[in-house]
């Protein structure tokens, strides 16, 4: 009497341990998924080399085909449910820019666990985006790959300032309103040297599988068909919510490969 019974012992200690173990699994997840190594510059280079492509020759519009180094600040925020992750970016980034037929491929490496992909087709208004890829690892990793009907311009070939243009688009599964309009001329300081640029201010609201809006501000020097710096604000809320904010600039307007 007033004995505890030998089974409900061990049954209480099993759940002890159980929890234990939820609980160790649950902070390495939050420990791993919260980290964000750099994707290496190094890595880039041999990935493109390996890749074997012929450059195009130099038209207006075409940044050089090649590895840029980015200097980057931003962070990322990743939640379902109670989950949240927050992670910091890493302050060095590598662009892969590919040149393909009729246009070119950019992939921003901002670290080992968040790469971004867009494809652009080259035609007389401009560049417009034809296809685009993300893919986020936070424990899991998700690939959200989505063509873009019909393909909206993103940078004209000759930008005024004043100049506005919108549209309603599909990217995958997902409807997107775009408007954008070039804001002002400027300088970018690359290297220590001023670069002229274009300022083009685009804003996306999304619908569908996920809701959401993007806000993003092309530095864009004519000259050489290049972004050399790249502004986005991203809050897209779905299955898993996602938002993150990034200012990279081109640490040298000559591509390591």
């Amino acid at each position: 009497m007033g004995g505890c019974n030998p089974l409900t012992r061990k049954i209480t200690i099993g759940l002890v341990a159980l929890v234990a173990v939820v609980i160790v699994a649950g902070i390495a997840f939050f420990f791993l998924a919260g980290r964000s190594s750099s994707a290496g510059i190094e890595d880039a280079v041999a990935d493109l080399q390996a890749e074997n492509l012929t450059a195009r020759p130099a038209e207006p519009g075409l940044p050089a085909q090649g590895v840029y180094e980015l200097s980057v600040t931003g962070s990322e925020t990743i939640s379902r449910g109670p989950v949240k992750v927050n992670r910091k970016l890493p302050g060095t980034a590598p662009m892969i820019v590919r040149h393909i037929t009729n246009g070119y491929e950019t992939e921003f490496r901002y670290s080992s666990v968040h790469i971004e992909w867009v494809r652009y087709g080259l035609a007389e208004d401009g560049a417009s985006a034809t296809w685009g890829q993300s893919e986020i690892s936070a424990g899991v990793t998700t690939t959200r790959p989505r063509d873009w009907t019909p393909p909206p311009l993103r940078i004209p070939l000759e930008p005024q300032v004043g100049d506005t243009w919108e549209g309603d688009y599909e990217s995958g599964d997902l409807g997107v309103r775009i408007e954008s309009r070039v804001d002002r001329e400027d300088t970018v300081d690359v290297a220590g040297e001023p670069v002229d640029v274009v300022v083009i201010d685009s804003t996306q609201k999304v619908t569908g599988e996920y809701n959401g809006s993007r806000r993003e501000q092309f530095f864009y020097a004519p000259e050489y068909g290049l972004l050399v710096r790249y502004v986005i604000e991203s809050d897209l809320k779905g299955p898993v919510n996602f938002s993150y904010e990034v200012d990279q600039t081109v640490t040298s307007l000559e591509p390591a490969v």
